[in-house]
């Protein structure tokens, strides 16, 4: 009975939590505050020198603005405990006509960009 009680408990834990994969491009720093981490959605947008440190992809997820912000949110966490200075992100999206009847998924890619000054600072 017990496993029966377990079960839902471990599902709905799991549908909120984030899962994000980072992939070391370049050195990582000294973690910083979140706060701190500029986001762009266009790598043009950014008016600094930059040096990819890191790419970060999400799992897939429904296609919801709130699923969209907790994917983002994370995202920025994990650049932040790597010492990123900003994010680039896009998000990604499989078309629902690849699988008629369930609703599309989507997906976040960033890349985690230390500013160039930053790091001859230093």
């Amino acid at each position: 009975m017990k496993r029966f009680l377990l079960f839902p408990a471990l599902f709905f834990v799991s549908c909120y939590s984030a899962k994000i994969d980072i992939i070391q491009a370049g050195p990582w720093f000294e973690p910083r505050n979140k706060k701190e981490v500029e986001i762009f959605a266009d790598r043009n947008k950014v008016k600094r020198p930059f040096g990819a440190i890191a790419v970060i992809h999400s799992e897939r997820y429904r296609c919801l603005a709130k699923n969209h912000e907790k994917y983002l949110k994370k995202s920025v966490e994990e650049a932040a405990k790597i010492g990123a200075d900003a994010i680039v992100y896009a998000i990604g999206e499989d078309p629902a006509e690849l699988n008629p009847g369930v609703p599309p998924e989507c997906y976040i890619s960033a890349m985690a960009v230390k500013y160039t000054n930053e790091i001859i600072k230093k």
